[in-house]
């Protein structure tokens, strides 16, 4: 995941910021959090699916979260 490789460093200066903001264009994106989602068969496997992209998110330092846990 690029969310990853963001966190780990290894990209460096104006590309950090750059990958980043592609990063949360694309988890902003509906369709894109619909497929991301679409193996969560109950709620369960939906909240852990939203809290492991969130954790990755903030580890990169993207402030955009993924989403909110379903309610």
């Amino acid at each position: 995941m690029l969310a990853d490789l963001v966190a780990q460093n290894v990209f460096a200066g104006r590309n950090t910021e750059a990958m980043r903001n592609i990063i949360a264009l694309y988890v902003s994106d509906p369709a894109f959090m619909a497929e991301y989602l679409a193996d969560a068969t109950n709620e369960r496997q939906h909240e852990r699916k939203i809290r492991v992209m969130n954790e990755k998110l903030a580890a990169a330092g993207v402030e955009t979260p993924a989403a909110p846990a379903a309610s």
